[in-house]
């Protein structure tokens, strides 16, 4: 096989690739748009989980954090496709101000729902373990101990 010269390689996606990818985008944007609504009201809702104070607060907190990422990055990835603006440019024409600003956000919202997903499992673990000690957490704090883990990305220098 003869060597390929690199300067000419297509590196254009064709038709086919390109709305798959848009399907496969809208779906992900759909399906997470409404699991996380109807993992918010369920939540919400009195005596739909029976689940400890402290798991569903942070099941709550997992769903608006991947709400929020999933309008600050899906939603605009999504139109960008569509509009075939290109792959790095922001659709609307935002100015540099509001890109860098979308990049901090998604870091941050990446960072938290590491911390979260972290903060589930350690609970979990916890309430296996401790059985007794779990059982005194209230709501009071399981929202200040959420709230501390979106303080914590910031931390992060």
């Amino acid at each position: 096989m003869p060597p390929t010269d690199a300067a000419n390689i297509d590196l254009t996606p064709n038709l086919l690739e390109t709305s798959l990818l848009i399907g496969y985008q809208i779906v992900v944007l759909i399906s997470s748009l409404c699991g996380d609504v109807i993992i918010l009201i369920a939540t919400m809702s009195s005596g739909a989980f029976r689940l400890n104070e402290l798991l569903v607060a942070v099941i709550q907190h997992i769903a608006v954090n991947d709400l929020i990422l999933c309008l600050t990055w899906v939603l605009p990835v999504t139109v960008n496709m569509i509009t075939m603006v290109g792959w790095d440019h922001w659709t609307l024409n935002l100015s540099a101000t509001a890109s860098v600003l979308r990049y901090y956000l998604t870091y941050y919202l990446f960072s938290v729902s590491m911390f979260l997903v972290t903060v589930l499992v350690v609970t979990k673990l916890v309430i296996l373990k401790c059985p007794l000690r779990a059982s005194n957490w209230k709501k009071k704090k399981s929202t200040r101990s959420c709230a501390a883990i979106w303080l914590v990305p910031n931390l992060e220098a």
